[in-house]
C-alpha cells in the first residue's frame, strides 16, 4: 500500500489513558452509561453515501449525542457535522447502514435506527424516513417506520423514488414511497441482510426464515418472489454480527449481471439474480466479518474485512477467479483499523469506516494502493 491514513472526528482516548481507565467489547456499553463526557466524544462510523457529492464523502454513524449524519471535506481532509441532533428522539442511536444521494433533489436519503431495549421501544415512534437538503442543509422529515420499529439498513431505487427498509428489531421488509411518503408494505421476514442490493431489473434482494434463503421484491409487479436457495454456510455466518443476525454482510450489483454477496464468516459468494443461484467463490483470509464490497477502478471487487484489530484489504478478480491480498489496515504509527463497516472507492483511493472500536472513536480510513 502507498498509503494509509485516518480521519478523527471527535475522540476520547486521551481521557482514557490520562485516567488510566481499561475499557473493553464487553464494558464500553456500561462506561458510556455512566460517563456522559466520553459518551458525548464517542463515534462509531458506519455507512458511506453512494455518491460524492462537490467532494465532499457524506457518512453516517453511530452516535450518543445523536449526531447521526457527518461529512469528510476530501480537499480539507477536515470532518464536521451536519447537525442532525436538533430533529432527534431519544431513541434513534444511528445511521447504521444505507445513505442515498437522490440527484433529482441534491438530497440524501436515509433511515434512522435504535440500540434501545425492547422496554424502551413499546412506546417509540419508530425510526425516521429523512431527507437532508445539500443546498439549504436542513432536514425534512419524510415519514416514520412502524411504531417500535427501526431501521437497520436501506436501499434507495431512485427511478422510482422507493426506499426499502430492512427492519429492527423485529426483521421486517418494508417499501416505502418517497413521493408519496408512505408505507407500501412492511413485513415480518425472520432475516434481513445487513445491507440489501437492487438487480439490474431493479428487484430489491434479501433474505426470509431461519434459513435464510434468497428472496427479492419486484416493484413492477408489487410482490416478492422466493428462492429455495442461499449460501453455504448460513450456520457459520450467522449469529455473528449479533444475536438474530442473518448471514449476509455485504452486496453489491456487479454491473455483470451478477450479485456479489459477503458473508459474516468472511467469505464471497456470486448470486444469480435470474435463478437464485449462489456460487461460492473463495474466503480472502480465515477471519469471520466481511462487510465492505466496492469495485475498483480495474473492474476487481474489493474486500475490506476482518475484526478486532486484525484488519485487511484485498481483492477479487473476476476474471482469474483469484484472490490478492493488499495488507493489513494500520497506520505507520502504529495504529490499527479495528472493524471495518463500509468501503468505497474515489478518485484514487479507497475510504473505509470503522466502527465499535472501545476505547477510542472510529475513524474514516483512506487507503492508497
Amino acid at each position: 500500500m502507498k498509503l494509509i491514513e485516518y480521519y478523527i472526528y471527535k475522540d476520547y482516548s486521551d481521557i482514557v489513558k490520562r485516567e488510566g481507565l481499561v475499557i473493553t467489547p464487553e464494558t464500553f456499553y456500561k462506561v458510556l452509561k455512566n460517563r456522559p463526557d466520553i459518551a458525548n466524544l464517542r463515534y462509531e462510523m458506519t455507512t458511506f453515501c453512494n455518491r460524492v457529492v462537490n467532494n465532499r464523502l457524506y457518512f453516517g454513524c453511530t452516535s450518543w449525542a445523536g449526531d447521526f449524519l457527518l461529512v469528510l471535506e476530501l480537499t480539507s481532509g477536515t470532518i464536521r457535522s451536519c447537525n442532525y441532533s436538533k430533529i432527534r428522539e431519544p431513541n434513534e442511536a444511528k445511521i447504521h447502514n444505507g445513505l442515498w444521494y437522490d440527484e433529482a433533489t441534491n438530497s440524501l436519503i436515509f433511515a434512522t435506527s435504535t440500540l434501545s431495549t425492547i422496554d424502551k421501544l413499546v412506546k417509540a415512534p419508530g425510526g425516521k424516513i429523512v431527507r437532508y437538503r445539500i443546498d439549504s442543509e436542513e432536514f425534512e422529515i419524510l415519514g416514520y417506520n412502524e411504531p417500535g420499529q427501526y431501521t437497520q439498513a436501506t436501499v434507495f431505487d431512485a427511478s422510482r423514488q422507493l426506499l426499502y427498509l430492512f427492519s429492527f428489531r423485529a426483521q421486517k421488509f418494508g417499501v416505502f414511497d418517497v413521493r408519496t411518503r408512505s408505507i407500501i408494505t412492511n413485513v415480518f421476514m425472520d432475516s434481513i441482510p445487513h445491507i440489501g442490493v437492487l438487480d439490474d431489473r431493479g428487484r430489491c434482494w434479501s433474505t426470509y426464515g431461519r434459513s435464510h434463503k434468497w428472496c427479492c421484491y419486484d416493484p413492477d409487479k408489487g410482490d416478492f418472489i422466493f428462492y429455495d436457495t442461499s449460501i453455504d454456510s448460513v450456520e457459520d455466518s450467522s449469529n455473528v454480527m449479533y444475536c438474530g443476525a442473518g448471514p449476509v454482510d455485504c452486496m453489491i450489483n456487479g454491473n455483470d449481471g451478477f450479485i456479489y454477496v459477503s458473508s459474516a464468516f468472511g467469505e464471497l459468494y456470486r448470486l444469480d439474480p435470474e435463478t437464485g443461484a449462489t456460487i461460492y467463490l473463495g474466503r480472502p483470509v480465515p477471519q469471520k466479518r466481511l462487510p465492505g464490497l466496492c469495485i475498483g477502478p480495474d473492474g476487481k471487487i474489493y474486500l475490506a474485512g476482518g475484526d478486532r484489530d486484525v484488519t485487511f484489504l484485498a481483492s477479487y478478480d473476476r476474471a482469474s477467479g483469484a484472490f490478492n491480498f493488499i495488507g493489513n489496515i494500520e497506520a505507520k504509527d502504529g495504529t490499527k483499523c479495528y472493524r471495518p463497516h463500509a468501503l468505497v472507492y474515489y478518485d484514487g483511493a479507497f475510504y473505509i469506516t470503522e466502527t465499535d472500536v472501545p476505547d477510542r472513536s472510529g475513524f474514516i480510513w483512506k487507503i492508497v494502493v
